[in-house]
């Protein structure tokens, strides 16, 4: 049973209830994300007394993006015009450590909106590379982790929506034929 089929059989409902109770900005009923495994198109998932409300809204046109430093143990928020995997490239050639953990929308949240909501939490002590690098504190690591367990559900619950959507086309296409 895919992910989308627990979802409509309620075994799913409650986390993702949860999930967009947590990170769904007060004043906009949807949630926005994108994934490499969405060619990095903004879909955007609201919900109404029942079920999830899909619309793909094309290409992410810049992307806000939470990068790790393992050796480092730092988090580092950025953006980005391009794909969160070049501009990963770019900091991987000189230090091999640092992971794209995800990026999303800037439209969900801006790179200066989060660097004034950790703004606490930042790590001066590299002069100007540094206003982007964050001490992974308790509050960090909980928006991180919460955002990352969202985009990998949603992504997942959007393909097996995606999947079961086509597959009620082609059966209907099919009927249409005969």
């Amino acid at each position: 049973m895919s992910l989308f089929d627990r979802f409509k059989d309620n075994k799913l409902k409650s986390t993702v209830d949860t999930i967009v109770k947590q990170v769904k900005h007060l004043d906009n009923p949807s949630y926005l994300f994108t994934s490499k495994e969405l060619d990095w198109n903004i879909i955007e998932v609201s919900e109404d007394d029942e079920n999830l409300i899909w619309h793909n809204n094309g290409k992410c046109k810049e992307f806000t993006y939470i990068m790790e430093d393992y050796s480092y143990g730092a988090y580092k928020i950025g953006k980005t015009s391009k794909s969160p995997e070049l501009r990963l490239r770019d900091f991987q050639t000189g230090n091999p450590s640092i992971k794209l953990l995800f990026a999303f929308p800037s439209l969900l949240y801006s790179e200066s909106d989060l660097h004034k909501r950790f703004s606490d939490y930042r790590k001066d002590d590299e002069g100007d590379s540094g206003k982007e690098w964050f001490f992974k504190t308790n509050e960090l690591k909980l928006f991180v982790n919460t955002h990352l367990e969202s985009i990998n559900l949603f992504t997942q619950l959007y393909i097996d929506y995606k999947k079961n959507l086509d597959k009620a086309i082609s059966q209907l296409n099919q009927l249409k034929s005969l």
